[in-house]
C-alpha cells in the first residue's frame, strides 16, 4: 500500500498503527467519522441497574478517554455522552455526566465523587454484577469490571469470543447485567433512538411516553422540525441513563501516493467515483 502496489485499504487498517500512519503519512490516512455510537447497555429490570441512580453513577464514573484509548485512540473514537452521533441530523451536543460540566455540553473527565455519592445513596454496594464482553470490546470489558469494583460492586467478566454468538447470547441471557454494544449506520436519528422502544433493546428499557415521541419522530423524519424532536428524545434517554454512551467511532482508510481527491460519503464509506489514480 505505502509502496504503491495497491491504492486503497479500507476497514483493514490496524488500529495500533493509526497514530504512526497519521504522523508519517497525513495525506494518505483518512479517518472517517461514522454514523454510529458505542455504549454500555445495562439491564434496567434487575439490581443494581434497576435504580436510575446506579445507572447515572456509571455514566459519571466511566473514563471515556480511557475507553477511547482502548479502542485505538482519539483518532478512532470520539468520547460522547449521548446516542445520536455528530454526523447524524438531530445531533445537539449534551453531556450531564462530566466533571465541571458547562453549557457547551462536552465531556471533560469522569466525576468519581459524584458516582460514589449516587452509589451510596442507592445502598447497592456489594452487589454482584456480571459484565459480558467479546473480542471487539475485550479491553473495555476488563476496564469496566475494574471500575465497578472501584465503585464497590462484586464484578466479574463473562467473555464470549465470537461477535455474532456474543450478541445472540446477550439477547437471551438471564445474567447479562451489563454488556457492550452499539449501532452502526444511523443516517436518521430515529434509526438509533428507535432501538429504545419498549420490547426492542437488550437492556429492557421501556417508557411508553418516549415510545409515543419515537412514533412521532418516525412519521416526521426527515422533515423540517424533526431534528428538534430527535434532540429532545436523545436528551431524555441520556437523563434516564437508558444506556451509557461511550464514543462515536471513526474508521481509517489508507490510500497510496497515486490516489487523489479522496472523499467519503455521509455514511462513512469511500466515494470511489470521486477518486483518481495517477
Amino acid at each position: 500500500m505505502l509502496s504503491g502496489k495497491a491504492d486503497l485499504l479500507t476497514e483493514q487498517v490496524p488500529s495500533a498503527r493509526v497514530p504512526e500512519l497519521a504522523a508519517r503519512y497525513p495525506n494518505q490516512l483518512h479517518v472517517v467519522p461514522q454514523q454510529a455510537t458505542v455504549w454500555i447497555f445495562v439491564d434496567v429490570r434487575r439490581p443494581p441497574f434497576d435504580d436510575v441512580r446506579v445507572r447515572r453513577a456509571l455514566a459519571f464514573a466511566v473514563d471515556r478517554s480511557r475507553i477511547a484509548e482502548l479502542h485505538g485512540g482519539a483518532l478512532l473514537a470520539q468520547p460522547t455522552c449521548q446516542l445520536v452521533p455528530p454526523t447524524t441530523p438531530g445531533y445537539t451536543r449534551y453531556c450531564p455526566y462530566s466533571v465541571a460540566g458547562d453549557a457547551r455540553g462536552a465531556w471533560k473527565a469522569p466525576d468519581l465523587p459524584e458516582a460514589r455519592r449516587l452509589v451510596a445513596a442507592s445502598r447497592t454496594r456489594g452487589q454482584t454484577v456480571v459484565v459480558w464482553t467479546t473480542s471487539y470490546y475485550h479491553g473495555e470489558g476488563v476496564y469496566l469490571v475494574a471500575l465497578l469494583r472501584q465503585l464497590g460492586y462484586r464484578a466479574r467478566l463473562h467473555y464470549v469470543p465470537d461477535l455474532a454468538r456474543y450478541f445472540a447470547a446477550v439477547q437471551r441471557a438471564t445474567n447479562a447485567q451489563a454488556a457492550f454494544g452499539g449501532w452502526f449506520g444511523a443516517p436518521h436519528a430515529v434509526d438509533i433512538l428507535g432501538l429504545f422502544r419498549c420490547g426492542v433493546n437488550y437492556g429492557h428499557f421501556c417508557d411508553e411516553r418516549i415510545d409515543g415521541q419515537l412514533a412521532q419522530l418516525a412519521n416526521a423524519q426527515p422533515s423540517a422540525g424533526s431534528s428538534t424532536l430527535a434532540a429532545r428524545i436523545d436528551r431524555e434517554l441520556v437523563d434516564r441513563a437508558a444506556v451509557v454512551p461511550l464514543y462515536t467511532p471513526r474508521l481509517p482508510d489508507l490510500t497510496s501516493p497515486r490516489v487523489g481527491n479522496y472523499q467519503a460519503s455521509p455514511y462513512g464509506y469511500p466515494l470511489f467515483e470521486q477518486m483518481w489514480v495517477r
